[in-house]
């Protein structure tokens, strides 16, 4: 099993995603390991340095006011 560690904010990367010109989610990233939150499945992906996923979560009461944002 992975441990997921807390790593200091000054070493965490926020990029925005867009696809389509439309708003698709965020990404999260550090040294070790990287985050995606897809906006339309309402999921957190965590990634591992090679690419695998390491764990999914699914983020509730996310309040939503269109399923498309244009960017």
């Amino acid at each position: 099993m992975v441990e997921l560690t807390h790593e200091p904010a000054e070493q965490l990367q926020e990029t925005i995603l867009i696809r389509d010109g439309f708003y698709c989610g965020r990404r999260f990233q550090s040294d070790h390991m990287q985050a995606i939150w897809f906006i339309e499945e309402d999921e957190l992906k965590f990634y591992a340095v090679d690419g695998g996923v390491v764990r999914v979560s699914r983020v509730m009461g996310t309040p939503h006011t269109s399923t498309r944002r244009v960017a």
